[in-house]
């Protein structure tokens, strides 16, 4: 499946925490919520719709700040309690007492920040590519780790990983879903429709932003404290 739409698939906006965001959704059954990852948006979980609809109500978001869902401006609306509360409410107002709910990236830290916070809203909890929280704090100070994670400090500066990013026609973006995946996994369209999503007036700013407060004092590694 490489085109966007399905007729199979619904499109669908919740209003949540004074915003409202936008997802796809398939199925009946138990609540399985999908959050995708920087800089990708619900599509990147177009498989894992089809097959686990079969089973559950899946419910893939965008993320605040992401393709269709809202885009506030400001910093402080991408802070992770922020974030946190978007998921609790997506739950609850969706009428479910609590789902299996499956991140990758940076989805994957959000969804572990949300088990941690409302372990009663999760029943299981899947994650990809992207370790504990509290985990991560701990690997990040050392060198090896750190030099792989220089975009989180290069992120920090105003304005400047934005124009890095739409450069010579988001060549940098083209380079991380070709060189830095598995040879395939995503077609010359799968690019272009991530492409489009980011070129939306605000996404860049906003998926930016999301970095911009991992730093922060009560940022979710220092919230966190237990592995779950």
């Amino acid at each position: 499946m490489s085109t966007l739409s399905n007729p199979s698939w619904e499109n669908k906006y919740i209003t949540v925490n004074s915003i409202k965001l936008h997802y796809v959704t398939k199925g009946d059954g138990p609540l399985m919520l999908m959050l995708h990852g920087f800089p990708s948006f619900w599509y990147s979980w177009k498989y894992q719709i089809e097959e686990f609809s079969q089973d559950y109500k899946v419910v893939a978001l965008d993320l605040r700040g992401y393709n269709d869902s809202d885009k506030p401006e400001s910093k402080s609306a991408y802070h992770i309690k922020v974030l946190i509360q978007d998921i609790v409410e997506v739950i609850q107002t969706l009428d479910y007492e609590q789902c299996i709910l499956l991140g990758h990236d940076w989805g994957g830290g959000l969804a572990w920040s949300v088990a941690n916070a409302h372990p009663n809203l999760v029943q299981k909890l899947v994650v990809l590519n992207m370790p504990h929280p509290k985990l991560l704090a701990k690997a990040i100070r050392y060198p090896p780790q750190l030099i792989r994670t220089y975009y989180f400090f290069a992120f920090q500066i105003d304005k400047i990983p934005e124009k890095l990013l739409l450069s010579n026609d988001y060549k940098n973006v083209r380079d991380l879903f070709t060189h830095e995946t598995n040879n395939g996994a995503f077609t010359n369209s799968d690019i272009q429709l991530f492409i489009d999503s980011i070129a939306k007036p605000g996404s860049l700013n906003a998926m930016i932003n999301y970095y911009r407060n991992i730093f922060e004092p009560k940022f979710f590694w220092k919230r966190t404290q237990r592995i779950i």
